[in-house]
């Protein structure tokens, strides 16, 4: 019994081994198969599907069509059985009606799987629920020993290993859908992310990143961190992930770290990347030292980003003037560069500034380049 409990409590982790557990679980209540399902659940479809010891052409059988047949499971759903509850076929339908069904005559019948004894493993209350509802569905043959007390004690007892084990690959399985759509998403992003814990160490970069550092163009990986080429420079990157150097004097001409827009120059003497840091949580206390804490945004101007640009002077009904300072901004990094960028005064870039900031809700150059960053394009 502890080594069918121990199986079964593996698998939560792992449910590769799930045909391994219902094997051992078959053995110990003299089964010839079964199988761990969740309701509805289909061959390929998503959800719990484990057949052990069935005839395949029973599991495809079933699969495509028997299941709307299933004269056992919707007794079990008209008697709204509950979670825990362990219930064999006799209890479910009646010998002589059972005999007379589809599902026996045209089916079952022809594989010896005549009697059955049944475990709730779940039984979830809305569509929605994270865990559906699951059964364990152990099968014997019409000349078998018929199914007594003795086994429904036995299937009762491992009930809640099981419901234990099925709710940890549920939720576990939520989790990974979670950070699949989260990941897909992050990777539509044209510049590059850097999503980094509180010691500054970079703990996951997506594809566009990667692509970057590929480049080997005034920024690579050391260390786990991201690190400039230039020295200067990278002083200031390591403040913009948080990095602080007690040795290093207060420099009046670098931003605050939250505030901060940097040009990083490139070995190629392309136009430099342009990086901006993004607070992603609350400065508190974490359990998990790897949870990114922030995100830093390097933008290559050389990027294609028109589209980014005309959704968000379209949303804000920016000028043609102000939609130029944009432009010029994204392409450059200051007002400085972009006023020469335009043959512009600086003052004139400034007026267009306060226009932009009071429309769009940005506070700072930085804040406004986030902004046209993260715009869904047109």
């Amino acid at each position: 019994m502890l080594d069918i409990i121990s199986a079964i409590h593996g698998c939560a982790l792992h449910p590769v081994h799930w045909h391994a557990a219902l094997s051992r679980i078959l053995d110990h209540l003299g089964a010839r198969g079964g199988m761990l399902w969740s309701h509805q659940a289909i061959r390929g479809a998503f959800g719990l599907w484990v057949p052990c010891r069935l005839h395949p052409d029973w599991v495809a059988e079933y699969g495509r069509h028997y299941h709307q047949k299933d004269v056992w499971m919707e007794a079990r759903v008209a008697q709204g059985c509950r979670a825990g509850d362990v219930l064999t076929g006799d209890m479910l339908v009646p010998r002589p009606a059972f005999a007379q069904s589809e599902f026996y005559r045209a089916f079952l019948k022809r594989f010896d799987y005549a009697q059955l004894l049944l475990g709730v493993v779940h039984h979830a209350d809305h569509a929605g629920a994270v865990v559906p509802t699951v059964h364990i569905s152990i099968f014997r043959g019409e000349e078998d020993k018929a199914f007594g007390a003795g086994d429904r004690k036995k299937l009762q007892d491992l009930l809640p290993h099981l419901q234990n084990a099925t709710a940890v690959n549920f939720h576990l399985a939520e989790r990974d859908q979670r950070l699949d759509i989260a990941q897909a998403s992050i990777d539509l992003f044209t510049d590059a992310l850097f999503f980094a814990d509180r010691s500054g160490r970079v703990v996951y970069l997506n594809q566009a990143a990667q692509r970057l550092l590929a480049q080997d163009d005034g920024l690579r990986m050391l260390d786990e961190r991201l690190t400039a080429a230039n020295t200067a420079e990278n002083r200031a990157l390591q403040r913009l992930f948080g990095v602080k150097h007690s040795d290093e004097p207060t420099d009046p001409d670098v931003p605050s770290q939250s505030a901060a827009l940097l040009s990083i120059s490139r070995r190629s003497g392309r136009q430099g990347y342009l990086a901006t840091r993004v607070q992603v949580t609350e400065d508190v206390a974490t359990p998990d030292a790897r949870r990114p804490h922030l995100v830093v945004l390097i933008h290559d101007p050389e990027v294609n980003t028109q589209g980014r640009v005309a959704a968000l002077c379209a949303r804000y009904a920016l000028t043609a003037a102000e939609s130029g300072v944009v432009k010029a901004l994204l392409k450059t990094g200051s007002v400085r560069a972009a006023a020469s960028h335009l043959r512009l005064s600086d003052n004139t870039i400034k007026t267009h500034l306060k226009s932009i900031f009071s429309k769009t809700g940005a506070h700072r150059q930085a804040e406004l380049i986030r902004m046209v960053l993260s715009f869904p394009r047109l």
